[in-house]
């Protein structure tokens, strides 16, 4: 990289320019520097927003296995004001040589910051940390983009350029080449992390906003080098909270993909892997065999500890309900109760978990003995701190078969689906508080639900949108691929048919 003046850098004009570059013959803007090691560097993201020559090109990193960082103004091309949803135009992140499609993006309210949910996980590659401590003036970065160099409108590879830092503001840097000769940022370069050295390796501080462009390819003689990086530092914790989610809430064995967890007709707690693919290959035990299960009503799955592994929630036979975590390998643990006194739990039909009032710690949602659901906020370490209704009391889920929870809809925050007394798949979109604002049919009605068992979320197909799995009448294990907007499409075997799942009671 060497000197640029301050421009935006994605594809737009000079003068304080975006580095983010056009995908014609005048491509992205990069930072012009030695080529990067992927091994060094295995989150480097590369984003394409709209179709190769039409397009723009940014740089990104991954930040968790599901989610990419990079700079706003990549996708405010014509003046369009980023909301949070699914991308306005197609978006495909490569992420060590694998693209993904962008499912949602989620913008920072006043930042030149979004981060980009992907189609799949990224299951394998190592996420960059993102930095929290600020930075100070005089210290080295290590800039890296997709960008154009001195030679090349449109790299195959990044490249990455060394700088100091030459002033902290309440929310961005102004870096300056560490060494002279040094070019960019450059077009193409927007969104590209500013990466910090640390004991084993390097975390996120910063991303490419603008940049002067001196020295790229097609910049003005009197360009200079140098440019603006967004801090990540102070909102590290808006960053991990959006891509909280990322993790699937089932997942016991931490391969990326979700599993189902289910109470066997010998009382045995077994756990069925996921493949990615809406299949589930096999299963094991996951708590000594037995019949130490016996007498459980109901289960739920999702991190209730935040130590980033699944653990599981059940009501026992003494009406309890215990929580008991899990190993990361797709065992548990122990456990231990999650709420006080004894029986609270008595007569309660179905639970299940979310981040229902959007905290960043997962809660459970249950029908009560009154038929009513209602929403218990969980603390981040195993416990249940307080309950309210999440929908008007007086009995409304009285014969509610099963019910699981998950983001049915793509808005980021966390719904319920049911099976009800007329056996229909209902939907009850989540308002991010704790509560249900209104229902609808997540498959055509008439009944389609009669006997099933027992349902569960997660995104079985990896697809980016959120499915159920189900013990439907024949006791076979069905998948349900969702459409991300509140309905399901299909189905299809998840285990080969023929009443396997005789006699299990609760999956989660």
């Amino acid at each position: 990289m060497r000197r640029v003046s301050r421009r935006r850098v994605i594809g737009v004009t000079v003068a304080a320019v975006s580095v983010a570059a056009v995908l014609v013959p005048v491509p992205v803007g990069a930072v012009s520097g030695t080529t990067v090691d992927g091994a060094v560097h295995p989150y480097l993201a590369k984003v394409v927003v709209g179709a190769p020559g039409t397009g723009f090109a940014c740089t990104g990193a991954l930040v968790n296995t599901r989610w990419v960082v990079t700079a706003k103004s990549c996708f405010e091309a014509g003046g369009q004001v980023v909301t949070d949803g699914a991308p306005k135009v197609a978006t495909t992140v490569t992420v060590a040589g694998v693209g993904r499609a962008a499912t949602r993006v989620v913008p920072h309210a006043s930042r030149d910051v979004v981060l980009i949910k992907l189609a799949t996980s990224a299951a394998g590659v190592t996420p960059v940390t993102v930095a929290t401590a600020a930075p100070v003036a005089g210290e080295t970065v290590s800039v890296i983009g997709y960008g154009r160099t001195a030679t090349e409108w449109v790299p195959g590879q990044a490249h990455l350029g060394t700088f100091t830092v030459a002033g902290v503001g309440a929310a961005a840097i102004t870096v300056e080449p560490a060494a002279e000769g040094q070019a960019g940022p450059c077009r193409g370069d927007a969104g590209g992390p500013g990466l910090r050295s640390v004991a084993g390796g390097f975390e996120l501080a910063a991303i490419t906003s603008s940049g002067g462009q001196g020295g790229c390819l097609g910049a003005p003689a009197d360009a200079t080098a140098g440019g603006t990086q967004t801090r990540l530092d102070d909102i590290a914790a808006w960053v991990a909270q959006t891509a909280a989610e990322i993790k699937p809430r089932g997942d016991f064995n931490n391969d990326g993909n979700p599993d189902v967890a289910a109470i066997n007709n010998k009382q045995d707690l077994l756990l069925f892997p996921g493949d990615g693919a809406g299949r589930l290959p096999s299963y094991a035990a996951m708590w000594p065999t037995g019949g130490a299960w016996t007498g459980y009503k109901a289960i739920a799955t999702g991190d209730f500890d935040n130590d980033g592994k699944a653990d599981l929630a059940g009501i026992n036979k003494s009406n309890d309900l215990l929580f008991f975590p899990g190993n990361g390998a797709g065992k548990l643990l122990g456990y231990t109760a999650m709420w006080p006194g004894s029986g609270a739990f008595a007569n309660y039909k179905a639970i299940t978990a979310g981040d229902f009032n959007g905290d960043g710690h997962l809660d459970l949602a249950g029908i009560n003995n009154n038929n009513d659901m209602l929403f218990f906020p969980g603390n981040g370490t195993g416990k249940l701190s307080t309950y309210a209704a999440m929908w008007p009391t007086g009995g409304a889920f009285a014969n509610y078969k099963a019910i699981t929870a998950g983001d049915f809809n793509g808005d980021g925050k966390v719904d319920i689906a049911g099976i009800n007394n007329n056996n229909d798949m209902l939907f009850f979109p989540g308002n991010g508080a704790g509560k249900l604002t209104s229902y609808a049919a997540m498959w055509p009605t008439g009944g389609a639900f009669v006997n099933y068992k027992g349902i569960a979320a997660g995104d079985f197909n990896t697809d980016g949108r959120l499915d159920i799995a189900a013990i439907n009448n024949n006791n076979d294990m069905l998948f349900l691929p969702g459409d991300g907007a509140g309905k399901l499409t299909s189905y299809a075997a998840m285990w080969p048919t023929g009443g396997a799942f005789a006699g299990y009671g609760a999956i989660g």
